[in-house]
This record gives structure tokens, sequence and C-alpha cells, in this order.
């Protein structure tokens, strides 16, 4: 899931909080495994803030997926195994370091839990009421919803689609008008021409193709 196709606000807000709550997992790690015969001062305070804004970063971005993919579509494809890597990875450091939330806070393992499932149910709900159905592609800087509920029209820096999405991706039929004059009308598969398509030069000029993967196969 490509998060700067929904609006580049929300990749920066994602790469925020990995950069600011990875010195804190840095710092407690490298205590755990004794790399630093020292503690820096107030280390604990400083560790349980990192891990805090991780922690409602992950609650955001793991519950936002969810959505994300229940409106806008699933697609195969090297993001959506990116997301659930990040998702693992983000998951294991969480539950891996529970005692560091217990320990800072003072809160029982039992309190945190409840208080990781409420929040997680409750920005679920946020998430789905706001982006219910074709409300996801309002919000987005690129894409916009029209009267049909299959097409979209999607804005990018070489040209104008118009046509099927599925996770944000040309997917299915679809026209791409390049900023040159030429489009391309035909088939799509994660945003690469895929299947019969009929390509016309800014002169034109009329060919018609069979792609596979973006590579003509005729």
């Amino acid at each position: 899931m490509n998060l700067g196709l929904l609006h580049p606000i929300a990749e920066y807000i994602f790469w925020s909080v990995i950069v600011i709550s990875g010195p804190a997992w840095i710092l407690d790690m490298t205590t755990l495994l004794k790399l630093r015969s020292r503690k820096f001062r107030n280390e604990e305070i400083i560790v349980g803030i990192g891990y805090f804004i991780f922690f409602i970063g992950y609650l955001i971005f793991s519950s936002f997926i969810f959505v994300f993919f229940a409106f806008a579509g699933l697609v195969v494809y090297s993001d959506f195994w990116w997301s659930l890597v990040m998702i693992g990875v983000f998951s294991w450091m969480l539950f891996h370091n529970i005692n560091v939330f217990s320990i800072s806070f003072a809160i029982s393992h039992k309190k945190i839990s409840i208080i990781f499932l409420g929040s997680f149910v409750s920005l679920f709900l946020i998430f789905y009421v706001y982006f219910y159905e074709d409300r996801i592609y309002k919000v987005s800087k690129y894409c916009k919803p029209t009267e049909n509920p299959k097409i979209k029209i999607c804005k990018f820096s070489n040209g104008v689609s118009t046509g099927e999405l599925k996770a944000f991706l040309r997917h299915g039929e679809g026209v791409y008008k390049f900023n040159s004059g030429a489009s391309y009308s035909g088939g799509w598969k994660n945003s690469l021409r895929h299947g019969t398509g009929v390509t016309t030069t800014a002169e034109d000029v009329k060919t018609t193709d069979v792609w596979k993967k973006g590579k003509k196969s005729n």
C-alpha cells in the first residue's frame, strides 16, 4: 500500500513516526543487549515517550490498512507485501517491548491490552465511517470518484487516467491520456498495460497491441 497515492501527508506522518520512535527503540535495544556501559539522563522517559508515539502510530497504521483494502481494493503486489512485513515487524516490536509500556507508565499488562484493543476498534470505526466506499477517493490528492462507481479519474505528473482502480492502481479497463498528446485505452494490471489495448500517438496514429505486465506480447 502506497500511502503517497492516497495523500502525501499520510506518507509524511508514517515516516515521522518511524523517525521519532526509531531512536528510542535503538536506545532500548542497546541497553538490553548491554552494548552500552551507562544510560543517558532521563533515558527511561525518552524511551517511554518514543514507544508511546510508536504505539499510537502502530494503531493508526494497522487499523487504517484494514479499511484501505476494504474500500480501495486488494491487489497482491510489492506494496501489499511491504505492508504485511511492516505490520509484522511493528507487531513484534510492540508486543516484545510491552514491558516497557508497563514500567514506563505504571500500567498492568491487562490494562494495556484493553487500551490497545479499545483504541484499535475506535480508530477502525472512525476510518470506516470516514472512508466508507468512495469516500476514500474523495480525500485523495490525485484521484476522484465519478458517477460510475467503477470509474475513477486520477491526475499524475505525466497525464490523466480515467478508468477502473484497485488499491489506487490502474487495474481493469481504462484510458490514460499523456501530457504529450498520446493516449492508451485498454487493459491494466497493477498500473501496467495488460491485455488488449489501443495506443494513439500525438499524430493520431493508432495501433492495437496485446500487453503483458507493461510489455508487448504480440
